[in-house]
């Protein structure tokens, strides 16, 4: 009876986990470059010795992992001089003040230090520091290379992760820190001047998936209910002499 009361109860915990991810993915359905996360459930089992006994007894431990879908949201122009977007796999870098990021948001715009910098103020990096377009015409080209008043004066640093090794951490919404990073091999990823990458999730989809995780709470809900009914009829009823 007990068993049943508590998987049941943590079958709540685990949609109300699925919930806060989904909740988190529509919050940012406007955020350029955000990656959907997709939250993974499990139970794992652990043997606990048992007080004043030899044997082990089997307990379940309610796992709850986020994982990040890194596919590549759709593309949208804008015409903004400041908007970048990657085509590709590769990741922006960025500097905080806890160190180097990567990110695929790319709205950035010119700071009055003359540097660009993102919505947070973390700084786009080029090959020689800060990105610093300057006061005069400028634009960048595909291979990420600024061009100001026609001539190259950095070029945009991106990075890549080696498939084989562990993605990179999430930080915050649209921010990433990987340990096992590579410059990104030449023409793996084009730099678009004037677009900006929408995030890689259908609000419809997640809605859906929050109604069905709703439907699984509530399910899991009333058999908490009426197993907690079931016991407590068994401790006042079971035994009762007339």
């Amino acid at each position: 009876m007990l068993r049943g009361l508590y998987r049941s109860a943590a079958g709540m915990l685990a949609q109300a986990a699925t919930q806060d991810a989904l909740a988190n993915n529509l919050a940012n359905t406007h955020t350029s470059g955000f990656k959907r996360q997709i939250p993974t459930v499990t139970f794992s089992a652990v043997w606990q010795a048992q007080v004043g006994e030899r044997a082990a007894a089997r307990r379940e431990r309610l796992i709850t992992e986020y994982h990040t879908d890194f596919t590549q949201g759709e593309l949208h122009r804008t015409e903004g001089a400041t908007d970048l977007a990657l085509d590709g796999p590769d990741f922006f870098v960025v500097r905080t003040p806890q160190g180097e990021r990567l990110t695929r948001g790319g709205s950035f715009h010119v700071a009055p230090s003359g540097e660009l910098v993102d919505a947070s103020g973390a700084v786009l990096l080029g090959k020689a520091g800060p990105i610093r377009p300057g006061a005069g015409p400028w634009q960048i080209r595909e291979d990420g290379t600024v061009l100001a008043a026609g001539q190259a004066v950095d070029q945009i640093r991106l990075a890549s992760r080696k498939p084989s090794g562990p993605p990179p951490e999430r930080l915050g919404e649209a921010l990433f820190v990987a340990r096992d990073l590579t410059a990104a091999p030449p023409g793996e990823t084009h730099v678009l001047q004037g677009w900006i990458e929408q995030p890689n999730l259908d609000p419809v989809r997640e809605m859906v998936s929050m109604i069905a995780a709703l439907r699984a709470y509530e399910m899991a809900q009333r058999a908490v209910t009426a197993q907690d009914e079931t016991l407590e009829r068994a401790i006042n009823d079971v035994g009762r002499t007339r």
